[in-house]
């Protein structure tokens, strides 16, 4: 009885690890699309993997540093006495995978308070 205890405990451990090791490849693919569309050409960022993102990684009231591992480097910062924002584009007017300059874009705007992740924004002009 307690070998047979034994080897369901083995199994467990090991469905749990291999389990574990699929979601962190498509965890990952979800991290790597963000950054990867890096001027919103692609269509891999969008509004909906931005609070994907934010939730999973428990990103609310968290500072900027873990924020900038999940989210990558922005494509404008905005500072001032008391906020910082960063500014994410996606859904951007493209040619060759080049943001068309004055075309139709849409952008993320993530508000710091004291480098503490607050809240998002997502604007379309």
């Amino acid at each position: 009885m307690k070998k047979k205890l034994f080897y369901i405990k083995v199994i467990l451990i090991l469905m749990s690890f291999f389990s574990c090791k699929r979601n962190d490849t498509n965890y990952n693919s979800i991290v790597n699309d963000w950054k990867i569309d890096s001027i919103g050409c692609t269509g891999l960022r969008n509004p909906n993997l931005a609070n994907k993102l934010i939730r999973e990684n428990k990103l609310e009231g968290g500072n900027v540093n873990d924020f900038e591992i999940i989210f990558g480097k922005p494509n404008e910062i905005r500072e001032n006495l008391f906020e910082k924002t960063y500014v994410y584009y996606f859904n951007c007017g493209c040619l060759n995978n080049k943001k068309i300059e004055n075309s139709d874009k849409c952008y993320a705007e993530f508000y710091f308070i004291n480098s503490n992740f607050k809240s998002v924004g997502f604007i379309c002009e």
